[in-house]
């Protein structure tokens, strides 16, 4: 059968130059025939190749497909069947090429003019028996389209798939990185300590909804007949409490300026708390130290002998005794005292009450104007601290009104009331803690990271190595120590004494813990202890918030050498303990506790979670789409895409299967490819 359609294709050239020149009709009428000569023996093939080399054989400037000489057949062969083989032009669909094919291929019957039954038997084969009057049914060229077109249908559709995949893959990697970037928790922690009229940060320094505990314990004298009259060379004294105290604090008068500070003015109440006290404070009874008149005494020690003389006469005359009888309430809060009567009589400038009360005169802070910095765009190194107090930068008490920040000792800015700190704390930083009952400045520094009991990340701080050590041993304390009026105390103690009336008052820690030994100089009864009289103070530091304050100290009466009042020489050169303070905030409120859980508990894991699964998933989507798309083009099969076994794509359809044996000799007619142009 080869060698048939190669005689007839070889025929071509001997066909005489008078016919008319051939067009492309009579071609694909051998096409279809070749065609169908191909799909019943399996010898021919649908590759481009195959056509290509067709059309070069028949001298074609441009290949036409077997599907469509297939699709076209029936068209070319009703045409043939009404034209005679002999005389029937080109033009009127005659050709020798038709008639050198029909004869070659053993199908006699087929001429240029007619077609016999077995023709149009073999062209309708693959029709169907019923045909639709008027309609010519689809060729197997049109079917075969039909299949190739759905399948390229199919393999776009897939296509399409995993280009959907690989895009929803990006998109959640560029989730993932964007929330990676921006940090939304981190936004969300601004936004709610953002501070300015009306926030939510604004709200908490304003009114503080956290309640500061101040526990009272008191030094009871056991054995004060007995020191007064010589019999005892120690003062016993006996710690008794807690009486306990909260403080609700309120800034009023708040005032913004456009540098950046507020001014505001801080009033305190405070409230008695029976439950947690350890009896009722106006039935219990102590006998405590006279400080009136001792502070008095002390305070004049070094006067002229006119003055002490004076003092010496008026407290014989009002029988004022060394040591008293009180409730505690009164001790704390005021009781009648002969002398502060009078001296507030004489002398009103300078006792200004008529009844003298330990924490009356301590917590009357009076009303005092501060000014602020505060974060206004956001946290700064120096938010909530002081810049001013009462419109001095240093303190005034000390004769250091106008002491700035670089100052060594005795500035107040930089200092902080301790209700809120600057955020992103870093364990190098270190406060000054200032409130006017201290008359000083407290220094803490870190002391180490930890967790509170709920989980949160804590730094703890202490207050700093020395903080009450003498000037000889700590240069920052020399401001307060004034040599002219009395000499400076040992380690231990810090002079209080510009802020009470001159009184010799003094700070230390509980039971003069890390006091020098000669503060307990004819005194018993006192234990210090690390766990029990240590300070500390724990402070969130991405937020600025103290989670837990444990602020102790101590306050004494410090007894210079009195010469001429003798019920007051038994105690010269002794340090009197009067009670200590434990100022403790023991947690925060449930509506601050849960906005911090979520800021720095539960939402910082969801958001690692989130950028982790975001990231996985999308590389995920973006591994499937990519292996999905290589293995369905075949580019990891052994074979080329060139013959693999998944035919190639030919002017939108598929080709047919091909044999590799060349069915058709490279031949070139001239003559013919002249004639066809």
């Amino acid at each position: 059968m080869a060698g048939k359609l190669l005689d007839s294709l070889r025929h071509l050239g001997d066909t005489r130059r008078a016919r008319k020149p051939c067009d492309d009709s009579h071609l694909q009428y051998i096409g279809a025939k070749l065609s169908s000569l191909g799909t019943s023996t399996g010898h021919l093939d649908q590759s481009e190749s195959t056509r290509n080399l067709l059309g070069a054989r028949l001298g074609l400037a441009e290949s036409v497909t077997v599907n469509e000489v297939k699709s076209n057949n029936n068209n070319n062969n009703n045409n043939n069947n009404n034209n005679n083989n002999d005389d029937c032009p080109c033009a009127d669909g005659k050709s020798d090429v038709s008639d050198s094919v029909n004869n070659n291929l053993g199908d006699n019957s087929v001429k240029c003019g007619k077609h016999s039954d077995s023709t149009r038997s073999l062209d309708n084969s693959n029709s169907g028996a019923a045909k639709p009057p008027g309609k010519r049914p689809p060729g197997p060229g049109s079917q075969s389209a039909l299949a190739v077109s759905t399948a390229a249908n199919n393999e776009l559709q897939q296509y399409k798939g995993f280009l959907k995949l690989s895009l929803c893959g990006l998109i959640l990697i560029a989730l993932s990185y964007a929330i990676y970037i921006i940090n939304p928790v981190d936004v969300i922690k601004a936004q709610r300590l953002r501070f300015f009229e009306g926030s939510f940060a604004y709200g908490l320094w304003k009114k503080p909804p956290v309640k500061v505990y101040i526990n009272v314990y008191i030094f009871n004298v056991t054995n004060s007949e007995e020191f007064k009259r010589g019999d005892a060379q120690e003062l016993e004294i006996k710690e008794i409490g807690p009486y306990v105290y909260w403080e609700e604090l309120e800034n009023q008068n708040v005032t913004f300026h456009e540098n950046k500070t507020l001014s505001y003015t801080p009033m305190r109440l405070i409230h008695y708390d029976a439950e947690l006290s350890v009896g009722d404070p106006d039935l219990d009874y102590i006998v405590v130290p006279n400080i009136p008149l001792l502070g008095i005494s002390s305070m004049l020690y070094n006067s002229s002998m006119f003055m002490n003389v004076g003092l010496r006469t008026l407290v014989t005359y009002l029988d004022t005794q060394p040591f008293r009888q009180l409730s505690v309430h009164e001790y704390l809060w005021g009781y009648d005292e002969p002398l502060v009567q009078l001296a507030s009589n004489i002398l009103p400038s300078w006792i200004n009450f008529a009844k003298f009360g330990l924490l009356d005169r301590m917590l009357d802070e009076g009303a005092n104007r501060i000014n602020m910095n505060y974060p206004s765009q956001g946290p700064t190194s120096n938010s909530f601290t002081i810049q001013d107090f009462n419109g001095n930068p240093g303190l005034g008490q000390w004769g250091l009104a106008n002491a700035t920040e670089s100052s060594t000792c005795g500035s107040l800015q930089g200092s902080t009331e301790g209700l809120l700190y600057p955020q992103y704390l870093t364990p190098d930083r270190t406060f000054n803690l200032y409130r006017k009952a201290f008359c000083r400045t407290l220094p803490i520094e870190f002391y180490s990271e930890g967790t509170s009991d709920r989980g949160v990340k804590v730094y703890k701080y202490k207050f700093a190595k020395g903080v009450f050590d003498s000037p000889s041993v700590n240069a920052n304390n020399k401001c307060y120590c004034k040599r002219d009026f009395a000499p400076c105390l040992p380690s231990g103690l810090s002079d209080l004494s510009p802020c009470y009336y001159n009184i010799p008052v003094a700070v230390s820690f509980p039971h003069f813990y890390q006091a020098d030994p000669i503060t307990m100089y004819k005194l018993k009864g006192l234990y210090p202890n690390k766990s029990l009289h240590e300070s500390s103070i724990t402070i969130q530091p991405e937020l600025g918030v103290p989670i837990t304050v444990d602020t102790k100290v101590q306050i004494n009466l410090v007894m210079h050498n009195t010469k001429y009042i003798p019920r007051v020489k038994l105690f010269n050169n002794m340090t009197i303990p009067i009670f200590w303070l434990h100022l403790e905030v023991n947690g925060l409120p449930d509506s601050l506790n849960i906005l911090i859980d979520l800021l720095l508990i539960v939402a910082p894991p969801i958001q690692t979670a989130s950028i982790l699964i975001f990231s996985l998933a999308g590389l995920a989507l973006l591994t499937v789409a990519s292996v999905g798309y290589v293995f369905s083009a075949g580019f990891l099969r052994n074979k080329s895409r060139m013959i693999s076994n998944k035919p190639p794509i030919l002017n939108g359809a598929w080709g047919v299967k091909y044999s590799p044996v060349h069915i058709i000799p490279i031949i070139r007619n001239d003559h013919f490819i002249a004639r066809c142009r």
